[in-house]
C-alpha cells in the first residue's frame, strides 16, 4: 500500500535534514523516536498503525517505521551507521 502524504512529507522533512538535527554522538532508537517527535509532531500519527497501513505490519504508528526506513536509507549512503550498543545510531550528515 503507498504511504499517506503525512508519512511521506515526514520521509521527505527526514531525508532533507539527513537527521542533523540529532547530531553526531551516538543516540538510541528511543531517543530518535522522541526527537523526530518533537520536532515534527504533525507528521507523527500515533493513531495510525502499521497494522493499518500493511497486512503484516505491527501495532506501533506507522511513523515509526518511516523513521527506520529513512534511517537504513542514510546508512546505505554512508550518512549513519550502528554502534556496537543494540539500538544505538551516529549519524554523520553532510548538511
Amino acid at each position: 500500500m503507498a504511504r499517506r502524504i503525512i508519512e511521506q512529507r515526514l520521509s521527505d522533512e527526514l531525508k532533507d535534514s539527513e537527521f542533523a538535527f540529532l547530531g553526531t554522538n551516538p543516540i538510541h532508537l528511543i531517543q530518535i523516536y522522541e526527537q523526530v517527535k518533537n520536532r515534527f509532531p504533525d507528521l507523527c500519527d500515533d493513531e495510525y498503525l502499521c497494522s493499518t497501513h500493511c497486512k503484516s505490519g505491527n501495532n506501533l504508528p506507522e511513523w515509526k517505521h518511516v523513521v527506520r526506513g529513512d534511517m537504513q536509507f542514510m546508512k546505505r549512503r554512508g550518512l549513519a551507521q550502528r554502534t556496537d550498543n543494540v539500538g544505538e545510531w551516529i549519524f554523520h550528515p553532510l548538511v
